[in-house]
C-alpha cells in the first residue's frame, strides 16, 4: 500500500512526462494521471522518478516524440526498481572471498570453521565463489580481520619463498 506522500511523489513525476510537450502545456487531466498511477502502484516513487529521468534524457530505446505510455512507464519503473534493490543490497552487504582476511576473521569471530560457498550471480563479484555477509558482521569481526591482515602483511614483507635447487646425481 502506498502512502499519500508516495502517491503524491509519483503523481508529480508523472506530470513531468508531459511538461516537455506543447500540446500538454495546460493542466494534465487527473484521470490521465490516475491511469498512469494504476500502472506503477507496485513500484516506489524513486523508481518512477528514475524511469521518467531515463526517458527525458533519451536513455530508453524508443522515440521521444511522444510521451511514455502507461505500460512503458511501468516496465522501465520495474527495471529501475530492480536496480535500486540491487544497489541497496550492496550498500548493506559485502561479498567475502575464501581465504581472505575478512573470511578468516569472520570464521574466527563467529567460531565457525568456514562458511558455505555460493557463486555470486551479479554485482562486482559475478562468477566468483564466496559468501555474502552484512556490513555489521564485518564490523563486529574487525579486530580479528585486522589481525589476519597484519599476518598477511608480515608474510608478504618476507618476500617470496626461495628453496635451494635439488641436488642431482651426475
Amino acid at each position: 500500500m502506498t502512502t499519500s506522500t508516495e502517491a503524491l511523489a509519483k503523481e508529480r513525476a508523472i506530470i513531468r512526462i508531459f511538461k516537455g510537450y506543447p500540446s500538454w502545456a495546460g493542466k494534465v487531466p487527473k484521470s490521465l494521471i490516475d491511469g498512469y498511477l494504476e500502472y506503477v502502484e507496485d513500484v516506489t516513487a524513486e523508481a518512477v522518478t528514475q524511469a521518467i529521468e531515463n526517458f527525458r534524457k533519451g536513455k530508453l530505446d524508443r522515440d521521444n516524440g511522444f510521451p511514455l505510455t502507461g505500460p512503458e512507464l511501468a516496465g522501465e519503473a520495474r527495471r529501475c526498481q530492480d536496480e535500486i534493490e540491487v544497489r541497496d543490497f550492496w550498500d548493506k552487504h559485502t561479498f567475502i572471498l575464501p581465504g581472505s582476511p575478512e573470511w578468516l576473521g569472520l570464521c574466527e569471530a563467529q567460531k565457525k570453521g568456514s562458511f558455505p560457498l555460493v557463486e555470486a550471480r551479479s554485482g562486482p563479484y559475478r562468477g566468483k565463489v564466496g559468501w555474502y555477509v552484512t556490513n555489521e558482521q564485518v564490523q563486529e569481526a574487525s579486530t580479528q580481520i585486522a589481525k589476519h591482515r597484519r599476518e598477511l602483511a608480515r608474510i608478504a614483507k618476507r618476500g617470496p619463498l626461495t628453496l635451494p635447487a635439488p641436488k642431482t646425481r651426475t
